[in-house]
């Protein structure tokens, strides 16, 4: 049973990470919108990101609804098709700007990521692109003000000459992400059906290699990496 204090943390940062965005809400602002000791929130949980797995894991009603479908064997097609369909509408929005170049030597030569707003830069040819921010189980994907000015904001505060912000395009989308953070591979529980999905931001760096896990799955060849806390086992557990 969780404590009051514990409850009142979860609710608040719920709250807070909604209205602001994961990186713009700090743990101090966290425990005085609780009425609780920041010191609470690290020993229930040991840190922002110990949280952020919490309410993932228990606290929206989508990925409890998730998490039962997936701990349900052997989970009918029905089911399972209604978890990935909420899977998908819940998952975090995203967002991201993209900019013409104006300035070539004010501009970034390689990636970079400020990792205070949980905001990356990489430079597309000509363009720019800013990408980041996270808002939890929000339904909608509507571009949101403060989304966009957290953007403008990184790109201001690293290259402010390299790009006319007047000149952005934005984009909203969303995210699937899984409430622990790692992806799913493998067999869903369905007959031919096979999950590759919940890689969040590592999606483009895992890309290659989940294909070749799952192309050795379903050609019944043993794949390289230990699938080990990478399949839908790890909710049965």
């Amino acid at each position: 049973m969780p404590t009051m204090a514990r409850q009142r943390i979860l609710e608040a940062a719920l709250r807070l990470i909604r209205e602001r965005g994961i990186g713009r809400v700090t743990t101090r602002e966290i425990a005085a919108a609780a009425n609780a000791a920041e010191g609470s929130l690290f020993k229930n949980f040991g840190d922002k990101m110990g949280l952020l797995v919490e309410l993932l894991s228990s606290e929206l009603p989508e990925n409890r609804t998730w998490r039962a479908v997936a701990t349900d064997a052997p989970a009918g097609q029905g089911d399972l098709t209604a978890a990935l369909v909420l899977f998908m509408e819940r998952a975090i929005n995203f967002y991201s700007a993209t900019l013409p170049i104006v300035d070539d030597d004010k501009a970034p030569r390689a990636a970079l990521m400020d990792e205070s707003l949980k905001t990356a830069i990489t430079r597309f040819g000509p363009n720019l692109r800013v990408a980041g921010t996270a808002e939890l189980g929000n339904r909608q994907t509507t571009l949101r003000e403060q989304a966009l000015q957290t953007l403008m904001k990184v790109l201001g505060d690293w290259f402010p000459h390299a790009a006319n912000p007047t000149s952005a395009h934005f984009w909203v989308g969303r995210r699937p992400m899984t409430p622990d953070g790692a992806p799913l591979l493998g067999p869903s529980g369905v007959d031919n059906l096979w999950l590759n999905v919940g890689h969040g931001s590592t999606g483009w760096a895992m890309s290659m290699g989940s294909g070749r896990v799952l192309a050795d799955l379903v050609t019944r060849q043993k794949p390289e990496i230990d699938l080990d806390g990478l399949t839908l086992e790890r909710y049965r557990r």
